[in-house]
């Protein structure tokens, strides 16, 4: 006796080009509605160690441990921030010795909403 042939058994696989066409859409859709940072921008200019002393620039300097100096002199944020909402004032921002560019950053976000036209500059070599 002879049994008739069994078709071979077809395979069952999964198809994997829908799956990429999904996964393409869904990184699309995440990389349009996605958020990657927090951008912000200030109007800076750099001015000249000469430049900062003359002309009534405030000269605020940072100093590495997160104090400031105004016009030479200690003084609190409160202290620089009273003096730059007193009116119209052009500030020259001078990071002292040590200072990292974070914080250089962070002082500029804490001055920008005074209004005051902030400059950043250096501070004077010693002959």
């Amino acid at each position: 006796m002879r049994l008739a042939a069994r078709p071979p058994r077809r395979r069952n696989t999964i198809v994997l080009t829908s799956l990429v066409d999904v996964m393409f859409v869904l990184l699309f859709f995440f990389m349009l509605v996605s958020n990657y940072g927090d951008w912000r921008s200030w109007s800076l200019a750099l001015s000249n160690p000469v430049d900062a002393a003359s002309g009534g620039s405030l000269v605020i300097e940072v100093l590495g441990d997160g104090r400031y100096r105004l016009a030479g002199q200690p003084a609190s944020i409160r202290e620089v921030d009273a003096a730059l909402h007193r009116g119209p004032v052009r500030a020259v921002l001078v990071p002292g010795t040590g200072v990292s560019l974070q914080q250089v950053v962070d002082a500029l976000d804490t001055l920008k909403p005074t209004g005051a036209e902030l400059t950043l500059g250096r501070a004077a070599e010693a002959p």
